[in-house]
Order: C-alpha cells, then sequence, then structure tokens
C-alpha cells in the first residue's frame, strides 16, 4: 500500500502508520478473530444465523473502535506530537518563534503550547512543514539555509538560517 502511492508526505504518514501496526496488536486482533470462529462454530447448531452475525458485528465493533482506529490516528498524530515536544524543548534552551507553512497544524499548537503562524518563516525562526511541500518552501526561501530538526511521518521540522 505504501508503494502505490508517490506522494513522499503519504509515504512516510503510511510508514509510520504501519510501523504503528505491532506484532502484539496483530496478535490481539488475530486472537479475537479466532475467539470469533470458535464461537461461531461451536453455536452454530444452537444459534439462527443472524444471532452469529450480530456476535460478529459486536466483535468488529471492538476490534475497529478499540484497537485500529487509536493506532491509526497515533500513526497520524505522533510526529505532529513529537515535533512539538521538540520545538518547545528547543525554545527553552534557545527562544525562536515557530511557524507552519503550507498547511494549518492545529494540533501541532495544542502540543506545543503556543499559537503557531501559518505563514513563510524568516531568518531565525523554526518552520514546520509537510515533506512533500518542503522543495516549494525551498524554492521560495532562495537566501536562507534550512536546517533539520526533526522528519517522520511526512512532517518535518527546521531551523531557519
Amino acid at each position: 500500500m505504501i508503494d502505490s502511492t508517490t506522494n513522499i508526505y503519504q509515504q512516510e504518514m503510511l510508514a509510520a502508520i504501519d510501523n504503528s501496526f505491532s506484532y502484539i496488536y496483530r496478535g490481539v486482533i488475530g486472537g479475537i478473530l479466532g475467539l470469533l470462529l470458535i464461537y461461531l462454530y461451536l453455536t452454530r447448531t444452537t444459534h439462527s444465523c443472524w444471532q452469529g452475525l450480530v456476535v460478529a458485528g459486536f466483535a468488529q465493533l471492538i476490534a475497529v473502535n478499540l484497537m485500529l482506529l487509536p493506532t491509526v490516528f497515533s500513526g497520524y498524530q505522533q510526529p505532529v506530537k513529537e515535533a512539538a515536544a521538540i520545538a518547545h524543548k528547543l525554545n527553552i534552551e534557545q527562544p525562536a518563534t515557530v511557524v507552519a507553512w503550507g498547511e494549518s497544524y492545529p494540533s501541532f499548537s495544542v502540543y506545543y503550547q503556543a499559537v503557531v503562524p501559518n505563514r513563510l518563516p524568516q531568518a531565525g525562526e523554526r518552520v514546520l512543514v509537510r515533506v512533500d511541500k518542503l522543495a516549494e518552501l525551498q524554492a521560495q526561501l532562495t537566501t536562507k539555509t534550512l536546517i533539520p530538526l526533526y522528519r517522520h511521518g511526512g512532517v518535518a521540522l527546521f531551523a531557519v538560517e
């Protein structure tokens, strides 16, 4: 699935989400499926078809809502959260304005604990950018250098000099 897209942001984001699906996750999902199949096999003569479908529906509901969605959302938000933590730590050590460019990141502002304006960065600032918009940002910052501070899951944090 990761190789089916040419967008680098999507590739990195999907890779981060794919890494979230650990062996424990896969074992729990496999266990739920196995228990469901055993239950359906053992009760095939005592329950009607619709009752088995109801049980299967509840198992799917539990698996999707308690396992799949939190894992996918964690894989999507974790890089933004990590970038905000790094920016916050760097801001304590060496204060600098942090801006977002090319994309609005309200969750970054929450994790960073400050409002992050969405504009072109100036020298001495730090910028959060989606990796697929990085070339466009570099083209607009012709006289400035971007120093990488963090890159994971489709987002990157740079210092602008």
